[in-house]
């Protein structure tokens, strides 16, 4: 109760191509691979994919996060980081077999049990959608197959 969860996004997609955590090679999915350098200051809070999350709304919120959003800077990754900024102190990390982002499939296999996976979230970006390179990303990686 007064928590908002959602599953731990993945850094290791190109769309974070802008990022330090893409650009040193650091992933929370697997945070003890890459050490997040001193230099950096302090690493990242937990941050979510907001493709599926729960928490209990009411007017309040709802109040608080128009109010906030009038003064926000667009960002990057839109709804996603503004929901990621507003919610950073109530946030608690859910496992991913409530929101299986693909990549997870081959950027992390080792945290992936397709037996248990209740929801599968397809994201990518929109112009690759379009392209005959997708279907042959989606073929030649066997585990998409198998979902």
């Amino acid at each position: 109760h007064g928590y908002f969860y959602a599953v731990m996004d993945c850094f290791c997609e190109k769309t974070w191509s802008h990022t330090p955590q893409y650009k040193i090679g650091y992933c929370q999915q697997c945070p003890d691979k890459v050490s997040w350098p001193v230099e950096l200051g302090q690493r990242p809070s937990p941050y979510f994919n907001a493709g599926m999350f729960v928490f209990e709304p009411s007017q309040l919120t709802f109040d608080c996060l128009m109010e906030c959003l009038m003064a926000t800077v667009p960002t990057p990754f839109a709804e996603q980081d503004f929901l990621n900024m507003f919610f950073e102190k109530i946030y608690k990390p859910i496992p991913l077999v409530y929101n299986l982002v693909l990549a997870m499939l081959w950027r992390h296999p080792q945290n992936v049990d397709l037996h248990t996976v209740k929801v599968v979230h397809y994201c990518a970006a929109v112009s690759f959608l379009f392209t005959s390179d997708f279907c042959n990303c989606i073929i030649d990686r066997n585990n998409m197959i198998y979902i």
